[in-house]
């Protein structure tokens, strides 16, 4: 026992001289304002002297003596910072470090943050940090009508450095060609560093007249470094295609338009303040490609064709039924918009019927009432895309059926084609096909178009183009027919009923050399998706 206190009393012998040769370094810097609003974050920052910046300190809990009245948001964090300063020739390097908290004053009471040291950990030594009082005030009028002009100012900034941010640009590989070749034309979307594309919307999407165009599908679409006019960027593609004229003459790539989500942070304002006061925000940004136009000269090898001669007479109605994704809202409905259509089908048919399901791509058809069960079965479609000049196209190049009139159900417009609207509208009138469309709630909202995988950028169609839509039934001679709820069912039902007593003028036309060569294209690829 005697051995022990003897040891115990050496040691406390020879830590006396290292516990007395601690030295007050001081009293540290501290930054944090006398007053602040209730439930307004601030910043209280202490800044003590160091040598080196590699060297370590203990931090004391932050003391308050009114622990229910204050919340710490985030803190400590710890910076360092270097200077150096030169002097007629003499060379002096300063470090700091720092120390920062966020809080937040909950009541109408003084925030009391009482006098404590900051440590050095290895020598012991200490700087002693001042005793702060910040008081706590209610809101006052003219100070929020300060910060929220502030505020505004700070968003119009933000807005318009994201508006110089974000290009986008379409490119073909080529301007001139022949007849019977081809051009690539891709679309990128530009966005510097600082600013988040979220979502990318098509507000219209046109595609050249007198043409087919054959998609490019990616494995992934991935936002990739990049540069555009030198400066570096990022961008990832929104579409390319094969381009295929299909006349003579100067052929122009029509402008399309987007809009664009994109949030951008404000890097001025303190990461931690960002985060609890939103030093970010979110945006639409509207924006046009420029049109192109490409230049192209007669085939020399090709001979002229005979023009083809006239369709037979139609007669009879076919159901085109949209089945892509959005088909499964349900929206002023009881039920699904796709069970709306199937159902307005069961009603105006008839005895029979035959309907042709589409969305991205056109499946087999179902023969109504032989084949109920296939019609049943689909009731959660899944694929996005509505293809529906692509649908018209297969029927005005149908040798077997003539039907002359066609009636699509669907709740949105074209976004997936080869074809344009302008196109389409031409063949089908020249065909004899008249076009109804039987709008399924998309006076209201619209079709998302589809979604980019392995990205962060995801792309969608979100304002659906009724005109597009009501230019083809016109343009055609057909019915521009409306249902928005339940109870508009009869009256659609009753209007598709009297579509076989509407007076047929089909207005004859002859059918060019453009048109045998779209036909090529169609059937050749028709031929592919078989295989």
């Amino acid at each position: 026992m005697k051995k022990k206190i003897i040891i115990a009393t050496f040691l406390l012998i020879a830590l006396l001289p290292a516990m007395y040769a601690q030295h007050h370094l001081g009293e540290a810097e501290v930054q944090c304002p006398d007053s602040v609003e209730i439930n307004r974050v601030f910043s209280y920052i202490v800044t003590i002297p160091i040598k080196w910046t590699t060297e370590d300190v203990v931090l004391s809990p932050l003391p308050f003596d009114n622990v229910d009245d204050v919340l710490v948001i985030s803190g400590p964090s710890v910076s360092d910072r270097s200077s150096i300063v030169s002097h007629n020739g003499i060379r002096t390097d300063s470090f700091t470090k720092s120390i920062k908290y966020v809080l937040l004053g909950k009541r109408d009471k003084p925030i009391v943050i009482p006098s404590y040291t900051i440590t050095h950990r290895s020598s012991g030594d200490y700087w002693q940090v001042p005793t702060r009082t910040i008081i706590c005030v209610e809101p006052s009028d003219s100070f929020s009508e300060s910060q929220a002009k502030i505020e505004e100012q700070r968003r119009a900034a933000l807005v318009q450095k994201a508006e110089r941010s974000i290009t986008i640009q379409t490119t073909v590989d080529k301007e001139q060609i022949q007849l019977g070749d081809s051009v690539l034309v891709t679309t990128r979307l530009y966005v510097i560093p600082d600013v988040d594309a979220e979502s990318l919307s098509t507000l219209e999407r046109r595609l050249p007249d007198n043409s087919f165009c054959q998609p490019i599908e990616t494995e992934s679409k991935q936002l990739e470094h990049d540069t555009i006019d030198g400066v570096a960027c990022y961008s990832v593609l929104v579409s390319a295609y094969w381009l295929y004229p299909c006349r003579a003459g100067e052929l122009e790539i029509p402008s399309n338009s987007y809009e664009i989500n994109v949030s951008i942070r404000d890097e001025s304002e303190d990461p931690f303040e960002n985060f609890f006061q939103k030093a970010s925000i979110s945006t639409d940004i509207q924006r046009e490609t420029a049109p192109l136009t490409i230049h192209v000269a007669p085939s020399p090898s090709e001979a002229p064709q005979a023009p083809m001669p006239d369709a037979a007479e139609r007669s009879g109605m076919v159901y085109a039924l949209d089945i892509s994704g959005s088909m499964n809202a349900t929206k002023d409905f009881s039920k699904t918009r796709l069970e709306m259509a199937k159902e307005i089908i069961r009603k105006s048919c008839g005895k029979t019927a035959t309907i042709i399901p589409f969305s991205e791509s056109i499946e087999s058809l179902i023969f109504y009432p032989s084949m109920a069960h296939e019609l049943d079965t689909i009731t959660h479609p899944q694929k996005n895309g509505t293809a529906l000049y692509d649908l018209c196209m297969t029927l005005a190049i149908d040798t077997i059926n003539n039907y002359r009139d066609l009636v699509v159900l669907t709740d949105g417009s074209d976004n997936s084609s080869a074809i344009s609207l302008h196109t389409i509208t031409d063949i089908m009138q020249s065909s004899g096909i008249r076009t109804h469309i039987v709008s399924i709630n998309s006076e209201r909202d619209s079709v998302e178009a589809y979604s980019l995988y392995d990205t962060l950028l995801t792309m969608k169609n979100t304002k659906s183009k009724k005109s597009d839509m009501e230019y083809l039934t016109k343009g055609t001679g057909g019915k521009w027919i409306k249902c928005v709820e339940d109870g508009d069912l009869n009256r659609v039902v009753r209007e598709i009923k009297a579509i076989a007593r509407q007076p047929y003028n089909r207005k004859k036309s002859a059918i060019d050399d453009c048109y045998r060569r779209l036909r090529y294209y169609y059937q050749r690829r028709e031929q592919l998706d078989r295989l």
